[in-house]
């Protein structure tokens, strides 16, 4: 859908480019909550095979994250409410602004790049390239490849199938409708009432953080795999495919998701201890296998 973009528009005042300012500043300190919900653990205790263990991970996910606030301590809890604070403050003080903003603000070149950067940051193509990672990761026997290829294939599957449920039952108007931002119309099938909350950004979300976890250098790629991801975000609010509150919720939503993939994956491991013994040699070995 090509949008149709008002020219001769007077520019933003002062407070709606400060509600700019601060929608920058909401969805990296998102960022900056959420991702501390990702619990760093040991690279190589992760699957680099489709095990039995990995497929049955499927469906015990989607319980573990139905169930986790059950076990959650103080520091978890208030990281929730923050993260909950900050959605409600975009929904309420931002999205009419800032999409008003990007509505009266660009031009065809910008919204060119932004359609087909939603168009490579779609859940099947993302899909397709971690497919492909794969089988490369097999020809090439590296099991780290494998390892980042299987998580991220199912932390898109998993937030996107979560998002695609949440925008049947919620309902609400997308920006390009031209209704307001409060406008949600519950149980649908129509993807015009499917705003909330943004499948591109969780999964790009999640996609990232899942990377991130087996990187060694995280505070070079931290930045990197996260500014992609925070940039289809941009771009879903600049098509006018979603508002301000939907990516902020996508995101925190995303990273979320990829800590209880990544949890759930290490504690499906087995570990095993044995002497070893052997001529100049007396040592320990640890095994790391998946049934």
């Amino acid at each position: 859908m090509k949008l149709k973009r008002k020219k001769g528009i007077r520019k933003t005042d002062n407070d709606v480019k400060f509600k700019l300012i601060m929608f920058f500043i909401a969805l990296i300190f998102s960022m900056q909550i959420s991702a501390q919900f990702v619990v760093q653990t040991p690279n190589y205790n992760y699957p680099h095979s489709l095990s039995k263990n990995y497929l049955k991970s499927y469906y015990k996910i989607p319980f573990r994250i139905i169930k986790s606030p059950f076990s959650w301590n103080r520091k978890a809890w208030i990281k929730t409410l923050s993260c909950s604070i900050l959605i409600a403050g975009t929904y309420y003080f931002a999205d009419n602004d800032i999409n008003r903003f990007a509505l009266n603000n660009g031009n065809d070149n910008l919204l060119n790049i932004s359609s087909k950067l939603s168009i490579i940051s779609a859940s099947r193509n993302l899909l397709a390239f971690s497919a492909g990672g794969y089988i490369f990761g097999k020809i090439c026997k590296n099991a780290r490849i494998k390892q980042a290829t299987l998580l991220s294939i199912q932390s898109i599957l998993i937030s996107g199938g979560a998002a695609f449920l949440v925008k049947r039952i919620s309902g609400r108007e997308r920006p390009y409708s031209g209704k307001s931002y409060n406008k949600w119309r519950g149980l649908n099938t129509d993807d015009n009432l499917s705003s909330f909350y943004s499948a591109h950004s969780t999964t790009a979300f999640a996609f990232a953080a899942i990377l991130n976890s087996l990187s060694r250098r995280k505070k070079i790629t931290s930045p990197i795999y996260y500014g992609l991801a925070t940039t289809v975000a941009l771009s879903r609010v600049y098509e006018q495919k979603h508002w301000t509150s939907d990516v902020v919720t996508a995101a925190i939503v995303g990273i979320f998701f990829s800590k209880v993939i990544i949890n759930t994956q290490f504690e499906e491991s087995k570990i095993s201890m044995s002497p070893l013994f052997g001529k100049d040699l007396r040592g320990v070995k640890l095994c790391f296998s998946f049934n």
